[in-house]
């Protein structure tokens, strides 16, 4: 077991990084209780499981100069408020890193940006915080790449064993774009049976 303080978060939401404007990240998952209590019940409430939701939010400092790839987070926020679709994700790296890395545990969802809030007092940083609440299903899985390590040619990257997939069960994959230049890009997730994917099968396409 490793106990350390957060030092990097990282959460992506549709096309941008918000890693260096957030200094609060709050990921909240619940499952609502239903109270099923009857006259059979011995005097204790019973309850089961209702719906399960999640949210991410996230307190930070608003920066209104276009990113690398033309968006900022509150045109982000802005454009996608209300609507439900934009992928948001959340990374955390090994205990004490400062970066996430592959192989790192995430959690990631469809989204749908309830609220934003940004501008304060003359004299002061702009703050910009945020109100994501996912919609459908929250995954929890492992990043497969980072945004650190810029793709400039065809290549296979790093292999992550996340463990076998039954008939039963379904993959859940996120692609975030936060930076590109002019052509054309496909993301494949593939699968082996073995660490050196010499024999592998494609599952996502993008």
């Amino acid at each position: 077991m490793t106990v350390a303080p957060i030092v990097a978060l990282e959460v992506l939401f549709g096309s941008v990084r918000t890693q260096c404007n957030a200094n609060s990240v709050t990921h909240a998952l619940e499952a609502a209780t239903q109270d099923a209590t009857t006259f059979c019940s011995g005097g204790w409430q019973e309850f089961v499981a209702g719906l399960k939701s999640g949210n991410v939010s996230f307190d930070g400092f608003a920066d209104f100069t276009a990113l690398t790839n033309g968006i900022a987070v509150d045109k982000e926020l802005f454009d996608n408020l209300g609507s439900a679709g934009a992928p948001v994700s959340v990374a955390v790296p090994a205990a004490g890193a400062t970066s996430v890395a592959v192989g790192d545990p995430a959690y990631t969802s469809r989204s749908l940006a309830a609220g934003m809030s940004t501008f304060g007092a003359v004299g002061e940083l702009t703050p910009i915080e945020a109100d994501i609440a996912t919609s459908g299903l929250v995954a929890r899985g492992a990043i497969l790449h980072t945004t650190a390590s810029a793709e400039t040619s065809t290549g296979t990257a790093t292999g992550v064993q996340l463990g076998e997939v039954t008939a039963t069960q379904s993959i859940y994959v996120a692609l975030h774009v936060v930076a590109a230049v002019t052509g054309t890009v496909t993301v494949k997730v593939q699968s082996d049976d073995n660490a050196g994917f010499t024999t592998p099968t494609d599952r996502v396409t993008f």
